[in-house]
């Protein structure tokens, strides 16, 4: 029922593609629709806070490609 989740589509299955967009579109929503709700200027503090969080979740990322393709990716 399901096969075609792994369908290679650009050189990957097509669950891997569908998984990135949904978490971009997760942090999108996240980003303009939670976090910047009401219009303000942000303080230091809360710049460093966001790109820490944004770097973590790049470096989590990276982390999944390398454990999910290897280091050769």
């Amino acid at each position: 029922m399901m096969e075609w989740l792994a369908t290679l589509w650009l050189g990957y299955p097509l669950w891997v593609w569908l998984m990135f967009i949904g978490i971009v579109a997760g942090l999108l929503i996240f980003d303009l629709g939670v976090l910047h709700k009401d219009q303000h200027e942000i303080s230091v503090r809360e710049s460093l806070k966001l790109s820490g969080f944004y770097i973590g979740m790049g470096l989590a990322f990276g982390g999944w490609v390398w454990w999910y393709k290897g280091s050769d990716a």
